[in-house]
Parts: C-alpha cells; sequence; structure tokens
C-alpha cells in the first residue's frame, strides 16, 4: 500500500525532488534529471542572452551618439553661414569704403576703369 502512496504523489520517484515554488527558490530543481540532460543547452541560452543584452546597449549608446553629433553638425553649418554671410557683408566694397573713411585713411576707390594692356607677341 505504500508503495501505491509514493508512485501516487505526482510521479516523483523516491529521492528524487518534486517540482514546486520552494524548489524553484532552494534550487533543488537543478537537481532535476530535465535539468542534468540539457545543463549545456541552458548555459549556452544564458550566455546568448547575455550578448543579445550587451548588443542591444552598445547599439543603442551609439544611436545616441549619432544622434548628438548630427545635432552638432547642424550647428555647425549655421554658424558657417552666418559667418559666411557676416564676411560677404564687411567686404563688399561700399563697407570697405565706408571703413576708410571712418578711419580716415588715405587710400582712396579709384574713379577710372581698369586699363588692359595688351602685350605683342610678335617680338
Amino acid at each position: 500500500m505504500e508503495d501505491n502512496k509514493t508512485q501516487g504523489d505526482g510521479g516523483a520517484r523516491a529521492g528524487q525532488p518534486k517540482f514546486s515554488f520552494f524548489s524553484l527558490l532552494d534550487g533543488e530543481v537543478l537537481l532535476l534529471p530535465f535539468f542534468k540532460r540539457q545543463f549545456k543547452l541552458i548555459v549556452l541560452i544564458v550566455v546568448l542572452a547575455i550578448l543579445y543584452v550587451s548588443n542591444r546597449y552598445s547599439a543603442q549608446q551609439e544611436q545616441i551618439e549619432i544622434k548628438k553629433l548630427k545635432a552638432e553638425l547642424i550647428d555647425a553649418r549655421y554658424m558657417s553661414l552666418s559667418r559666411s554671410s557676416e564676411l560677404m557683408k564687411e567686404s563688399r566694397q561700399s563697407n570697405v569704403q565706408k571703413v576708410l573713411e571712418d578711419n580716415k585713411s588715405e587710400v582712396k576707390a579709384s574713379t577710372q576703369p581698369p586699363i588692359l594692356l595688351e602685350a605683342n607677341e610678335g617680338r
């Protein structure tokens, strides 16, 4: 009769731990034959999961860095455009003449058009 009770407790054999919440917390579940047979597979799955998480983390960090660098590039382009327009404004002939007059410089703008010199190639 006692043999029937042993077999009627969920199919667990004598001396082997049963799968329960407490055995999961206690670590006895690792002694089950299923876990002993599949140990290498479980280790492989855990290693792959760790690699997946670390790869995803590094990809996210790179995306954050790319976004930051793109914003920096846009700022640099706007700054370059602003500096270029300021330089164009300052280098206009009318502006240069005004600065020369304000500084009381003796340099004056030419009132005569430029003359083209022709070279004689026959000599």
